[in-house]
């Protein structure tokens, strides 16, 4: 009973955080979707040319691709038919095969049966299902109930979460972590119920729309399950049998999803999208990412009235590729600390993060090599920090919690730094400090204009 308690105690801390970000979408008059792109669409505007002011030109595709997905998906469905096509794009596209429509992905339901309303509801339930799974895979990992509640906390403020919430990315990441911890369980304690609960995660995370956030995650769950079987082997023999029971659980979920995913296979294999690709990940250190991890708004925010110079440097990418791995400097700060002193599972999933933080990072000596592995090397780079993403929120809770502190000096180096963020948080809203702000950025635009790295009005950014 006290367990039941302590659940539900933590599941109803989660759902509020969901609530805090989804929130205004619910509130009378208002949806969760940047409805005034479409002012800035070629259609509503005398001269193409024009640059309208919206509130964050990054969040284009939920208004100009996901929404009229939704509205023809709607249509097809009133009419009783299933929505295989989409007539008013092209010839008539694939829409069911279409991985980012995710129509069988329970998150969508909600867009498809409100309208605009509904994502508010997809936003909720995504991010509230992400905290969740983190809670579930950090208890299956040792973590104890309260740990783990702060662990699911952390991943549902995660910049993965928080800036991927309107798009398909985040379907998939919030069954990545109920499909780690159905496998940890299976691989324990086999029973017709656990495998199905595996078959059930990697259906979810199948229909959830993002190959590539699908792929990254499902190498990294299974090395680090094959890692903890191998290690727990002394406790129930040896682990290929239960493994490949577990695998082939997995294997039940995606055949499931194979009435999108095969027609979607056979499009891939017929695109010219595969000869292009490795040229949009672009080369060199992702320097802009690394920073961000600790200082993830230092290039501004693309948000209305806020200065965002992703521009400045083809390097620095936008705000969402750059940030999405951010979990909180002071969870990286006492990870740091304490990661010699978390269980061996913890640190066996923060190896597997660490190794997709440096592939996302593009760093020497993993980018040549992930650059000549077939399939993976078409791949954006940047995707593969979910999987830092997924073990460092997991393993947050613990360190924070449970994992004492290294020495006096670094718990009050913990504190000076946080005391030193706060204040250079709150000096923006100083009078006297935002006016010498205001003039740092107008001239540092006119000379960024000056030298052609920003072609738009000096009213737009």
């Amino acid at each position: 009973m006290e367990r039941r308690v302590r659940n539900t105690a933590a599941a109803g801390i989660i759902a509020c955080a969901a609530l805090v970000y989804s929130g205004p979408g619910f509130l009378p008059g208002r949806v969760l979707l940047p409805a005034d792109l479409i002012r800035e669409a070629g259609v509503w505007k005398k001269d193409p040319l024009d640059r309208r002011p919206v509130s964050n030109r990054l969040l284009s595709d939920p208004v100009l691709q996901f929404h009229p997905w939704d509205t023809a998906a709607r249509r097809w469905l009133a009419r009783g038919e299933v929505p295989f096509v989409n007539p008013f794009a092209g010839e008539g596209q694939a829409l069911l095969a279409n991985p980012q429509a995710a129509l069988l992905c329970p998150s969508t339901w909600p867009r498809i049966l409100l309208g605009p309303r509904g994502w508010a509801v997809s936003v909720f339930l995504k991010v509230l299902a992400a905290g969740l799974g983190v809670a579930v895979l950090a208890r299956e990992m040792g973590a104890s109930a309260p740990a783990a509640a702060l662990s699911g906390l952390v991943a549902a403020g995660s910049g993965f979460s928080i800036l991927w919430g309107l798009h398909p990315h985040t379907n998939v990441f919030a069954a990545l972590p109920w499909l780690a911890a159905a496998l940890l369980r299976s691989l324990r304690e086999p029973s017709r119920a656990r495998m199905a609960a595996v078959a059930g995660a990697a259906l979810a995370a199948a229909v959830g729309g993002h190959p590539e956030t699908l792929a990254v995650g499902l190498l990294g769950i299974a090395a680090f399950v094959t890692w903890e079987a191998l290690a727990a082997r002394a406790r129930f023999g040896l682990p290929l049998r239960r493994l490949a029971a577990s695998a082939a659980a997995a294997g039940c979920g995606f055949l499931a999803a194979g009435i999108a995913l095969v027609p979607f296979l056979r499009l891939l294999a017929a695109s010219q999208a595969v000869a292009v690709r490795p040229g949009l990940s672009g080369g060199g250190i992702r320097w802009a990412a690394a920073v961000s991890q600790i200082l993830p708004g230092f290039l501004g925010a693309p948000l209305s009235n806020e200065l965002d110079l992703s521009g400045v440097s083809a390097a620095a990418e936008n705000f969402n590729s750059r940030c999405q791995g951010y979990v909180g400097a002071v969870v990286l700060v006492v990870l740091a600390i304490s990661a010699r002193r978390l269980a061996p599972s913890f640190r066996r999933g923060l190896c597997i993060g660490a190794l997709g933080l440096a592939l996302a990072w593009r760093l020497p000596p993993f980018e040549p090599i992930l650059a000549r592995i077939p399939i993976l090397s078409l791949g954006a780079r940047q995707y593969w920090a979910v999987l830092f993403v997924l073990f460092a929120c997991a393993a947050a809770g613990p360190a924070l919690m449970e994992a004492p502190v290294a020495s006096r000096g670094w718990r009050l180096a913990v504190v000076l730094a946080g005391f030193a963020l706060l204040a250079a948080g709150t000096l923006p809203s100083i009078p006297s400090a935002r006016s010498q702000f205001l003039d740092a950025g107008e001239q540092a635009i006119a000379r960024l204009r000056a030298r052609g790295r920003l072609t738009g009005s000096a009213e737009v950014y």
